[in-house]
């Protein structure tokens, strides 16, 4: 009679652990979905190192610069501003997944008022996006 007793507490609990692992297994897929994007954000942040990788040595002399680029059938704009330590910065304009500011590599930069009014002006890009680089503008000293 215990050996019934211990075998079925047993696989009660064996039950109950899968179940949870199950569940656990399911919470963390979307998790890491919605937080780090699917198929697309891949191909996106691939897109966005090829184009800094390429462009390592090139300096950016107007202080912006945009690098129009086609990948699985779309075409995207890459936003290149100079950083605060020297470096580049790259930004997708108009991404298409989950995740919508993608920037190479995560540093500071500083705009212009003019710099960010020619950034509004290219075609198809996200307000998202937009928002983001507006707190990057300095107004000039009066």
């Amino acid at each position: 009679m215990k050996v019934k007793a211990i075998l079925k507490r047993t696989i009660s609990v064996v039950l109950i652990f899968g179940f949870l692992l199950v569940i656990g297994g399911n919470i963390w897929a979307l998790y890491t979905y919605f937080n780090f994007g699917g198929p697309t954000d891949e191909t996106e942040w691939s897109l966005l190192g090829e184009v800094a990788f390429e462009n390592r040595g090139v300096s950016i002399s107007n202080k912006i610069t945009v690098k129009k680029v086609d990948a699985d059938g779309s075409s995207y704009s890459v936003l290149g501003v100079n950083a605060k330590d020297g470096g580049k910065a790259w930004i997708l304009l108009n991404p298409k997944g989950n995740l919508k500011m993608k920037q190479l590599p995560e540093t500071d930069y500083v705009l212009s008022p003019a710099e960010i009014k020619k950034i509004q002006t290219i075609p198809d890009t996200d307000p998202v996006v937009m928002a983001d680089i507006r707190k990057h503008v300095v107004k000039s000293a009066p």
